[in-house]
């Protein structure tokens, strides 16, 4: 029983930290919508690719650079989520498309960390933001069944 007890504990545990860092990450997209915004440039911009076994998903490595108060920043930060995942190759390039190096666009950026700049503010796509509630409640879920 003691292995059941350790396994139920730490999907718990998964679980809370999972829906903490997703509701974190829909507060920081709902509060970039209001970050100031400077102009900037793209310095490179590629396609990538994760996953575990057969589960792939794409982002954008897009880096630019922005000016706020005289002081010149690099940023990687697509959207105010920690990473932002496309479901298809081709919706992913499409998006890349608009970000060809040396192409000027807008940074949003933090006012309180001027280094932490955004291509995109807001919580869109939304499933990468709710991919942690959903790893949460998954963990939650799977302790309830295991701890009955």
């Amino acid at each position: 029983m003691e292995g059941l007890e350790i396994a139920t504990a730490l999907l718990i545990v998964l679980g809370s930290v999972s829906i903490l860092n997703g509701v974190r990450e829909l507060a920081r997209g709902f509060m970039s919508r209001s970050w100031p915004v400077t102009r900037g440039t793209i310095l490179s911009a590629s396609p990538a690719a994760g996953g575990l076994g057969r589960i792939a998903w794409r982002f954008p490595q897009i880096r630019f650079e922005y000016v706020v108060a005289g002081e010149k920043y690099v940023s990687d930060g697509y959207s105010a989520s920690s990473q932002t995942v496309f479901l298809t190759q081709a919706s992913l390039l499409r998006r890349l498309a608009a970000y060809a190096p040396g192409s000027h666009v807008d940074v949003y950026f933090d006012p309180t960390h001027p280094g932490r700049g955004i291509l995109r503010p807001g919580v869109a796509p939304v499933i990468s933001n709710l991919r942690f509630v959903l790893i949460g409640v998954v963990a939650f879920y799977a302790a309830t069944a295991l701890h009955h």
